[in-house]
């Protein structure tokens, strides 16, 4: 039951007997721990138990995986997305910036003793805490 991300939809003029889950997502292979939005709403990050972060389209009728960005040696614990890139960040102690064009790792960050908690980034900086 825990490795499942749901997509729902709501209204502030429906009742709350009018919601309902449009979609379920079962890639991942363990929990989802994380999400993000881009900031135009077409893209969504994921991170979960599995050590995987994926994108996910979001503007299309079912919400599809657009690929799995992979390298991290625990559970991703809180993602964001900036322009082109999703940064995750991990248990494994590191922060892992992704180009979402090739899903390819183009950095590492390191430094932490423990487990990342929270990534801000204002775009000439990435704050972190664990």
């Amino acid at each position: 039951m825990g490795n499942k991300m749901g997509a729902g939809a709501s209204s502030k003029k429906e009742r709350k007997d009018r919601s309902h889950l449009l979609q379920t997502c079962l890639e991942h292979e363990g929990s989802v721990n994380c999400m993000a939005v881009s900031e135009d709403g077409s893209i969504l990050a994921t991170g979960g138990e599995d050590k995987s972060a994926r994108i996910w389209s979001s503007k299309t009728e079912q919400c599809e995986c657009l690929g799995v960005l992979i390298g991290h040696e625990d559970y991703v614990n809180c993602i964001l997305i900036e322009d082109n890139f999703v940064l995750s960040g991990s248990a494994d102690a590191t922060i892992r910036k992704w180009d979402m064009s090739t899903l390819e790792c183009v950095l590492i960050f390191t430094g932490h003793n423990s487990s990342i908690n929270r990534i801000i980034c204002t775009g000439d900086f990435v704050f972190s805490s664990s």
